[in-house]
């Protein structure tokens, strides 16, 4: 069995330590964007937000490209891609009711955790706003992370957990 995070928010605690270097190896950290952690919207609190705000002032109005980050110490299954929906749309609602001239560009959300379940693999294939990375801690205590071709499984169940996850 590989080694895991004993709590999520180790894993956080992590990133966060090491933002500059995950984002150096250009997988989920873009240096383009400011990060805060723990960022409370109505429907919940969000692990990892990233912002960016693109000016458009010849129209009168700022878009903002935003990243969520959502982390699992364990696997990612279907209740994990629910909560990041949630979060999507609580965003959207929360921009839209401001009325402030700003808008939602892009989104991108990222979900982490030490592999992905059959179920949340299945309905991720149809999502593709949503890349999921697993995380590997070697026998050093160096955490790597690694991009999930949802793809390349197609029909076939080898690396997922196979069981029912809602």
């Amino acid at each position: 069995m590989s080694k895991r995070f004993v709590l999520e928010s180790y894993l956080e605690e992590y990133i966060w330590n090491n933002i500059n270097e995950i984002s150096n190896d250009n997988l989920f950290i873009n240096k383009d964007f400011k990060y805060d952690r723990q960022y409370r919207i109505p429907c919940g609190i969000m692990d990892i937000i990233g912002i960016k705000h693109i000016n458009h002032l010849a129209r009168g109005f700022s878009k903002l490209d935003i990243q969520i980050i959502e982390l699992k110490k364990d696997f990612i299954n279907v209740l994990a891609v629910q909560q990041c929906l949630n979060y999507l749309e609580c965003i959207k609602a929360n921009i839209l009711k401001k009325k402030n001239k700003i808008d939602v560009h892009d989104i991108k959300i990222v979900l982490i955790g030490v592999g992905i379940t059959y179920s949340a693999a299945c309905l991720l294939k149809y999502i593709n706003f949503i890349d999921c990375y697993e995380y590997k801690i070697s026998t050093t205590n160096k955490v790597s992370f690694e991009k999930v071709e949802l793809e390349s499984y197609s029909n076939n169940k080898t690396g997922f957990v196979e069981f029912l996850d809602f």
